[in-house]
């Protein structure tokens, strides 16, 4: 169980930390912290300032992005059951019936995506309650 909890919360933190505001921040304090005018200051401020320019400019961070994300190929048959991991819908405190997607959504509309165009038969959407502040939350349910 502990390994499991470990395993779990640093698949969470360390999404933080490759955000790239993550990094301009921690850039941005780092230089803001040393005392003197150094070369060292110039240096993380200088990187939190063309860090901030180069993933706000769209040009630079679709670039990016692009070399980031492998090519889609288009399935060559088609397939009995297409498998969509869960984690795509925001917990909610009050029970309402309207569904919240977070940005996890697109492995959903990849699946109705495949499944409107023949390329699978059947849609098999998994559900559980991996938000640790609503534990009772479980997907498969909605």
């Amino acid at each position: 169980m502990g390994l499991l909890f470990m395993f779990f919360f640093l698949s969470k933190a360390l999404y933080y930390f490759i955000l790239p505001y993550s990094w301009i921040i921690i850039c941005l304090t780092i230089g803001l912290l040393i005392r003197r005018s150094s070369r060292w200051k110039r240096r993380f401020l200088f990187a939190a300032s063309a860090c901030s320019y180069i993933f706000s400019v769209p040009y630079f961070s679709n670039w990016a992005l692009g070399k980031w994300e492998l090519p889609h190929d288009a399935l060559d048959r088609s397939y009995d059951t297409a498998v969509v991991l869960s984690g795509m819908l925001i917990a909610n405190e009050q029970e309402t019936e309207l569904l919240q997607f977070n940005e996890a959504s697109e492995r959903l509309i990849e699946g109705v995506r495949l499944y409107k165009n023949g390329e699978v038969n059947v849609l098999l959407i998994t559900g559980g309650a991996a938000d640790t502040g609503y534990p009772s939350f479980n997907e498969g349910e909605h």
